[in-house]
C-alpha cells in the first residue's frame, strides 16, 4: 500500500493514471471519496482525449491537468486525515470548466453557487479565505514567447520567498512546479519567484510580487541571461595579437583586437542573442580561426592564431 508521500510524488511527478489507480483501491471503503477519484478519472479521460483530437489548446490543457492535480492531492489530505474538508458539490463541479464547453460550465457552476452558497469565485479558484488550511499552488515556467515556450522541462528549480521562509521546488516535465501545503496565512500574499539551474536563466520581472491564490496557477516568464556580450584574447606565439577581425556568423557585429589582443562583441536587444554563437578570426597573414561561444557562462573565448 502506497503511503500519503508517495500518492503525492505520483502526482507531481504527472504519473496521474497510477496514483487514481492507488487511490480507487485505497478509497473502496469511502464511497465518497472515491465517487470524487472517479470523477477526477474521467475528468482526466476527457482530457486526454481533447488532446489527441486537438480540440483544447495547450495553455487550457495545462490548466485543466493542474487543476485535476490539485484535486487529488486535496482527496489524498482528506483520506489520510480521515476528514471532509470541503463541501463535495464544491470540488464535484470545480474543474468542469476547463475541459468542458465555457458557457455551459459556467450555467453549472452558477446553479451550485446559488445553492450551496459559494460564489464562482470560490468553486473556480478556491475559497480565497482558505478556511485556514494550508494550501496548494501550480507554478508554470515558460519563456518569452508565450506560455507555449517551454525552454525548461524537468531541469531546474523554482524558488518562492514566502517573507522569511524561502522554499525551492523541482520543474516538472510541462515546465510546471507544485508548492503544497502553504502556510494559510500566505492566502492572497505576494511573494517573488524565481529559477535556480545552471544556466543562468532569471524571471524577466525580478522585482514583481506573484499572489498566491489557492487552486490558481501562476505563470513565471524567464530568459537565459548574459547573451548580450561575447569576449576574449588573441595570441600569437605567446604574445596579445593586436589587429584580428573578430565577428559573429550571420550578422553584422564586429570588433578588432587591441593592443593588449582584446577584443569584445555587445549584441543589442533585438539582435539574435543564441546559446551559442560561431565566431570568426580573421587577420592577414594568419589562418582563419572559427570558434563557438557560449556567453551565458560569460567565460573569456581566447584564440591561439596561427600563421
Amino acid at each position: 500500500m502506497l503511503t500519503k508521500n508517495e500518492l503525492k510524488q505520483l502526482i507531481v511527478e504527472g504519473k496521474i493514471k497510477e496514483a487514481v489507480e492507488a487511490l480507487q483501491e485505497l478509497t473502496k471503503n469511502d464511497a465518497d471519496l472515491q465517487n470524487e477519484v472517479v470523477q477526477q478519472a474521467a475528468l482526466l479521460g476527457d482530457l486526454e482525449k481533447q488532446k489527441r483530437t486537438g480540440t483544447i489548446n495547450f495553455e487550457s490543457a495545462q490548466i485543466a491537468q493542474a487543476k485535476i492535480q490539485q484535486s487529488l492531492l486535496e482527496i489524498i489530505d482528506q483520506l489520510f486525515e480521515g476528514s471532509k474538508k470541503q463541501p463535495a458539490p464544491k470540488r464535484r463541479f470545480r474543474y468542469a470548466w476547463a475541459i468542458g464547453g465555457l458557457a455551459t460550465a459556467m450555467a453549472i457552476l452558477g446553479g451550485i453557487a446559488e445553492f450551496s452558497g459559494y460564489s464562482l469565485r470560490d468553486v473556480f479558484g478556491g475559497n480565497s479565505q482558505n478556511n485556514g488550511e494550508p494550501f496548494n499552488v501550480t507554478v508554470f515556467v515558460h519563456g518569452k514567447e508565450g506560455r507555449q515556450d517551454m525552454i525548461l522541462r524537468q531541469q531546474g528549480e523554482v524558488i518562492m520567498d514566502l517573507g522569511g521562509e524561502r522554499r525551492s521546488e523541482p520543474i516538472r516535465e510541462n515546465g510546471q512546479a507544485f508548492f503544497l501545503n502553504l502556510p494559510p496565512s500566505y492566502s492572497g500574499k505576494g511573494v517573488s519567484l524565481n529559477v535556480d539551474f545552471s544556466e543562468p536563466y532569471k524571471s524577466i520581472h525580478p522585482d514583481s510580487l506573484h499572489p498566491l491564490k489557492p487552486g490558481e496557477a501562476i505563470y513565471l516568464p524567464v530568459e537565459l541571461q548574459g547573451l548580450e556580450r561575447i569576449y576574449g584574447t588573441a595570441i600569437w606565439q605567446e604574445k596579445p595579437l593586436p589587429g584580428v577581425v573578430v565577428s559573429i556568423v550571420g550578422s553584422s557585429l564586429t570588433d578588432t583586437t587591441d593592443a593588449s589582443g582584446a577584443y569584445e562583441i555587445f549584441i543589442p536587444e533585438g539582435k539574435e542573442r543564441r546559446k551559442v554563437q560561431e565566431v570568426k578570426f580573421w587577420k592577414q597573414g594568419f589562418k582563419l580561426r572559427m570558434k563557438n561561444a557560449t556567453p551565458q557562462i560569460q567565460e573569456s573565448l581566447d584564440v591561439i592564431m596561427e600563421k
